[in-house]
């Protein structure tokens, strides 16, 4: 019955929706078939008629370029070189308007074809848009790279766009540069991009473009200069004392001149230093050198001349009417023997080294601390640093002197004033001064610098420090011997104690004095059983003898025990004393006194026990009667007995 009743709505559902629609259809049909017979429906034209030309940007370019396009004629639309048109094909297309009176009306659209290639509705004007932005402003050129950040405005072309760095034009001796090789694909809307491993001054073209052959950026950029290579070629002409070069090509950056630094030393003055610095421009690849004395020596250094600085340098050397090999520079530097450490002072003998004619006479004294790295030559054509008296100073101007004649300076003498400080020496430090003449002009430096090397030793200790040092040397030594003689006092005193200890504890039994046999009672302890056992065969054989004449009772223990002393071999003062008496189980067994223990002495106590040491050492010798053993004390038995003491 489910099944009955579900087929009969699903019936009904049917015959109403075709009752509702089927009109619609009809009349659609009726007008499709109109159309195809009338030429013209509503003022509209047929689907085999042609569209006008769109009325877009004019920088578009259409292809074919013409007034009416045919319906779904595909037109390629193109922008110029840096743009990109939001759709590349497009064509014309008939769409239903609206229904009138049963009746579709129907307009011309123009449809555009997206990355997907699917054809959709352009429902607003097609324009030409710059695809890609690149910031002048974030252009970085180096000597040896270019980079440059990019930003894409249509996401569907930016994930094509490559970009690559290439010469702009064929390269030539000598200022050979080897072509960039391979590209970059740029990825997201927004990067860098950064050509590297470029040679310095050398033009180059910058592109960025979309497959297979569409140009949306390019750029020709040169790298900027650097410093140039070292001459190469560099020799003297003895006839008219020229020094020659040839000239460097501008490979690296525009040469624009030469510089030279000449140091001489005169053989009349090893302490005379002098360094002329001076610069050439382009063409000049020549200079002569200055005269000097006969013997004379100097270097000459000669560096090319970039926007970006100087170059490495190449050096002469030469030494004057000489055909030695000509050597190092030797400065020989004045020495001064007038040094105060404790003032931090002292006294240079300054010689004017302006010639009475010339119109300097300003003399600057440079000071400056001496180490592995300074040097003579750095010192005078360098550029003297302020004083810093927070840390070890470089080299500083100390005093700027008007020299006419010989004078004497005092160095460190704590004045001051503009450009200068003639700071104090510090004690321990080894210093070079340099009086210096500079003579400036439009193209030249010439130092003339005399050397002079001093240290400042260690400040004097006061007389009175003096005294204090020697006092607690004194004491120290005072208070060392004593601690050794303290220390040998106590180990003297151990030393004895123990010494007493062990006489204490070793003292031998005395052998029976009188009678024949000198027995000797002393037994070892490892052979105590042995002796006993002996002991004890000699009193059984005793008793078993016929022999009358022996003694029965008189063998073994009872021999040994007789044999023993009856009289005091050592003096017992203490055991007989009236106070002790009582302490004694026996009046005749009185402790030695050498041997006695002795208690810790109390107020109603005097210390004294019926007590002896016996030595328990490495011997073990104990006598074998008279003794019982009650404690061990420090490797020593105290013990009392019956017997005879000790």
């Amino acid at each position: 019955m489910q099944q009955v009743g579900l087929r009969f709505h699903a019936g009904m559902a049917l015959q109403l929706l075709s009752q509702r629609f089927l009109p619609v259809l009809v009349s659609l049909l009726a007008a499709q078939g109109q159309e195809a017979s009338d030429p013209k429906v509503q003022g509209l034209p047929q689907e085999t008629e042609t569209c006008q030309r769109p009325r877009w940007s004019s920088s578009l370019q259409l292809s074919p370029d013409q007034e009416n396009y045919k319906k779904n004629e595909e037109v390629m639309l193109s922008c110029p070189e840096g743009f990109q048109p939001t759709f590349t094909h497009v064509k014309c297309a008939r769409e239903v308007q609206t229904i009138s009176h049963g009746k579709p009306v129907y307009r011309d659209v123009w449809l555009g074809r997206n990355i997907r290639d699917y054809w959709i509705r352009i429902r607003s004007s097609v324009e030409c848009l710059e695809v890609l932005q690149v910031d002048p402003g974030t252009l970085e050129i180096s000597s040896t790279s270019i980079k440059l950040n990019w930003t894409c405005s249509l996401p569907d072309v930016c994930q094509r766009m490559r970009a690559r760095c290439r010469l702009a034009g064929p390269s030539s001796p000598p200022c050979e540069a080897e072509e960039v090789k391979g590209e970059e694909t740029l990825q997201g809307q927004e990067g860098t991009f950064t050509c590297s491993t470029l040679q310095p001054f050398t033009d180059y073209s910058v592109t960025i473009s979309l497959p297979p052959s569409t140009i949306l950026f390019t750029w020709l950029v040169r790298t900027e200069e650097t410093v140039p290579d070292k001459l190469e070629k560099l020799w003297l002409d003895p006839s008219t004392g020229f020094l020659r070069w040839k000239p460097l090509p501008s490979c690296k950056g525009e040469i624009i001149g030469y510089q030279l630094n000449i140091t001489t030393r005169s053989t009349q003055d090893g302490s005379l230093l002098e360094m002329e610095r001076l610069w050439l421009n382009i063409p000049v690849t020549e200079y002569r050198l200055p005269e000097h004395s006969p013997g004379s020596r100097y270097v000459v250094m000669i560096q090319g001349l970039t926007a970006a600085g100087a170059g490495a340098a190449s050096l002469w050397e030469l030494q004057t009417n000489s055909s030695d090999t000509p050597h190092p520079l030797d400065i020989t530097c004045h020495s001064i023997r007038d040094i105060s450490p404790s003032q931090g002072t002292a006294v240079l003998l300054l010689h004017p080294i302006a010639r009475p004619s010339e119109a300097v006479r300003e003399h600057q004294l440079i000071v400056a601390v001496m180490d592995n790295v300074t040097s003579v030559e750095g010192a005078c054509l360098g550029e003297p640093q302020p004083f810093n008296a927070s840390q070890q100073p470089g080299a500083y101007v100390a005093a700027v002197l008007n020299l006419t004649a010989p004078t004497e300076f005092v160095l460190g003498n704590g004045t001051h004033g503009q450009g200068y400080h003639n700071a104090a020496l510090h004690p321990g430090w080894d210093y070079m001064a340099l009086l210096r003449l500079v003579r400036r002009s439009q193209q030249a430096e010439k130092f003339s610098c005399i050397c002079y090397s001093f240290s400042v030793g260690p400040e004097p200790v006061p007389r009175l420090g003096r005294m204090s040092v020697l006092l607690a040397v004194l004491l120290v030594t005072a208070l060392l011997a004593l601690g050794i003689l303290l220390l040998f006092m106590l180990l003297r005193r151990k030393y004895n104690s123990s010494k007493t200890s062990e006489n204490n504890s070793v003292i031998p039994l005395r052998k029976h004095q009188g009678g024949v046999g000198k027995l000797n009672t002393q037994i070892p302890v490892e052979e105590l059983l042995e002796a006993l056992k002996r002991f004890k065969r000699a009193e059984i054989e005793a008793e078993q003898t016929e022999d009358e004449s022996l003694d029965r009772h008189g063998a073994g223990r009872l021999r040994e025990y007789q044999q023993l002393s009856s009289t005091l071999l050592h003096p017992c003062d203490a055991g007989k004393e009236l106070c002790n008496q009582n302490k004694n189980r026996y009046k005749s067994i009185i402790p030695y006194d050498h041997c006695r223990v002795v208690l810790q002495h109390s107020d109603t106590e005097n210390g004294y026990i019926n007590a002896s040491y016996v030595d328990v050492g490495s011997e073990e010798l104990l006598p074998w009667a008279g003794w019982r053993c009650l404690v061990r004390v420090g490797g020593v038995s105290v013990c009392s007995g019956w017997g005879q003491s000790c």
